[in-house]
Formats: structure tokens, C-alpha cells, sequence
């Protein structure tokens, strides 16, 4: 699975703005479960990164749920050393 766009964090340290594009971004199928209406898959990715001004470590932690199979659910992000800024765009995109 692939998602686009590009994520926008703000450094804790120095309030510098970067950008990450989703292609750096690897996520795999860390679960499924069927339910109702089909499978619902679970896709998770970490990246470790640094402020382009600074230097400081940022870590970031993304998982994707897709429900029912092709359609976006949820997501949640977890990162440290920077704030949040934009997500990366929710359209689930799988390699042919």
C-alpha cells in the first residue's frame, strides 16, 4: 500500500518546517480482520528523519486502516521532536 502527498511537521526545537514526502513513507499489512462488510486491514509505518535547520531526531510512527478493502478508514500518527502540521493524503494507492 502507498499513500501521497506530503507530511508537514514543525521542529520542537527550532519551530523550522519540513516536509516529507509519502515516498519515503514504506507501510505494510500489520493486521486483518474480517468483518461485516470484508477485511479490515491494518497498515503501519515508521520513519526516522531530522530537521533540516537544526538536526534534531524526529520519529515518526503512521499507521493507515482501510474498511471495507480499498477504502480508507482511520488514521493515527505518533511523532516525536516535531508537531504535526498536515497529514499525508488519506487515498490509498496499491502497486500494480
Amino acid at each position: 500500500m502507498k499513500v501521497s502527498g506530503k507530511l508537514i511537521l514543525k521542529c520542537d526545537n527550532c519551530q523550522m518546517t519540513n516536509t516529507i514526502d509519502s515516498d519515503y513513507l514504506n507501510f505494510e499489512c500489520v493486521e486483518s480482520c474480517e468483518r461485516q462488510m470484508g477485511a479490515e486491514n491494518n497498515y503501519y509505518s515508521d520513519y526516522q528523519s531530522e530537521c533540516t535547520d537544526c538536526k534534531q531526531k524526529i520519529e515518526i510512527e503512521i499507521n493507515v486502516w482501510e474498511y471495507p478493502t480499498g477504502c480508507f478508514s482511520d488514521d493515527e500518527y505518533r511523532i516525536i521532536g516535531a508537531t504535526l502540521q498536515k497529514k499525508i493524503d488519506a487515498a490509498l494507492k496499491f502497486p500494480e
